[in-house]
């Protein structure tokens, strides 16, 4: 059932957008309040800040090229800079590494 739900999303993001994906797949969760103090939505579902960013480069080519495989390197010269100052950048804006995020 998710693998039909992750396709679809994916298909709406080819033809639409990421943010049209995005809203779709927020509006997807069904559970009205999870319990335990879990987040709603998954903190990785976050729009994309500025397209232009070095940090916005790198989410949005993510999110288009997911199939692929995506070291810290290659995000790294998608955003112009070192793969250390991407991977500090990922920690300290979006709190996850790199990694985390793919």
């Amino acid at each position: 059932m998710t693998a039909s739900i992750d396709l679809s999303l994916a298909l709406v993001g080819e033809d639409h957008g990421p943010a049209l994906s995005l809203a779709r797949a927020k509006a997807l969760v069904v559970v009205a309040q999870r319990q335990g103090g879990q987040s709603q939505f998954s903190p990785l579902l976050t729009s994309v800040r500025d397209a232009e960013t070095p940090l916005g480069k790198v989410q949005t080519h993510v999110m288009v090229h997911i199939g692929e495989p995506l070291p810290v390197e290659r995000l790294a010269e998608i955003a112009g800079i070192s793969p250390r100052s991407i991977a500090r950048l990922f920690v300290s804006e979006l709190g996850v590494t790199p990694h985390e995020f793919v």
